[in-house]
């Protein structure tokens, strides 16, 4: 039994880790795709700053709320099906043009990516 546990215990902190820093690569790219939306669509920084700041209360608020819903799944269908949401909303995010429909979609990507942090 105890072989067994330091099989998985080095896998499982190995994979978590990775899939935390996967969560990180597509919660923290705003930043990067900012210099063009404004250009294209005309993000001025008060938006870009309103995003921000909601998407951060979001995730903060998501993380508390989500800890209660992961304690009671699998936590490996619950972060899978976290990254999976996240990954569609950023092609969704890559396709919308309108200030707001940008605004809610990164919002609901906030929500979604607190998901992950009970589990990790």
């Amino acid at each position: 039994m105890a072989q067994r546990y330091r099989f998985w215990q080095r896998r499982v902190l190995i994979f978590s880790i990775l899939g935390y820093a996967t969560f990180y690569l597509v919660r923290k790219n705003l930043g990067f795709a900012k210099p063009v939306m404004e250009h294209e669509i005309g993000l001025d920084d008060r938006a870009f700053g309103l995003f921000l700041t909601l998407n951060g209360v979001l995730y903060g608020i998501s993380k508390f709320a989500n800890g209660f819903l992961a304690d009671r799944s699998n936590a490996r269908v619950f972060m899978v099906s976290a990254l999976i949401v996240s990954a569609l909303l950023n092609v969704a995010f890559g396709f919308s043009t309108g200030l707001v429909v940008l605004g809610v979609i990164w919002m609901l990507n906030g929500w979604v990516q607190g998901m992950v942090f009970p589990h990790c």
